[in-house]
């Protein structure tokens, strides 16, 4: 079953890394007040410092979203030497502008206390060229590769996920392979690891 959970997992993951909203009915966009839009400057800034978040975040008005007095806020992270990135960052506020710490925080980089999370020095080739310098299976179809936030440790990182064998009939998919979690800014391994969906 964890295989299974794991795989799931990682899908979802590509699934929302690769997904933009750009038909979206703007009539639908959820417009925040100017203490909010304070607030919640001030909360990302803790934690990424005011230059990186003046010159590279900005707030995804169409993924904002407003449901059961909590305020999902959505805000992008792009940098335009790096193409390959685009980050993610949501968290929850109520009306008052008060950031609710028990729902998730995701996607928010510790470039104060860890500016060598920011620096996401690893583009796409090289991270293919690091999997196979690390004997990672080809498989029998391209691999999915994407960059995504990982919770577990709290940062970017890049996802390569190979497939060795699968099938679809009348049980369902059926499949296995493997999956490598790379650092996007120093290049080391984090994780290896199977998957498995029987």
């Amino acid at each position: 079953m964890k295989y299974v959970t794991a795989l799931f997992s990682l899908g979802l993951m590509f699934i929302m890394a690769a997904c933009s909203c750009r038909t979206c009915d703007e009539s639908k966009i959820i417009h925040i007040s100017p203490k909010m839009a304070e607030n919640a400057r001030e909360f990302i800034e803790a934690y990424t410092g005011q230059e990186f978040y003046e010159k590279f975040i900005v707030l995804d008005k169409i993924k904002t979203e407003y449901n059961n007095k909590n305020y999902k806020l959505v805000y992008v992270i792009m940098i335009p030497e790096k193409t390959f990135f685009r980050g993610e960052i949501s968290f929850y506020m109520d009306s008052s502008g008060t950031v609710n710490t028990n729902l998730p925080v995701s996607g928010i980089p510790n470039c104060l206390d860890n500016p060598g999370d920011c620096d996401f020095a690893i583009d796409e080739t090289m991270a293919r060229e690091i999997a196979k310098a690390n004997s990672f299976e080809k498989g029998i179809k391209d691999w999915m590769v994407s960059v995504v936030w990982n919770d577990q440790y709290q940062k970017y990182v890049w996802y390569i996920l190979s497939t060795i064998y699968e099938s679809q009939g009348s049980n369902g998919y059926i499949g296995e392979g493997h999956y490598l979690i790379i650092d996007i800014n120093n290049g080391k391994i984090l994780e290896k690891n199977n998957w498995k969906v029987r």
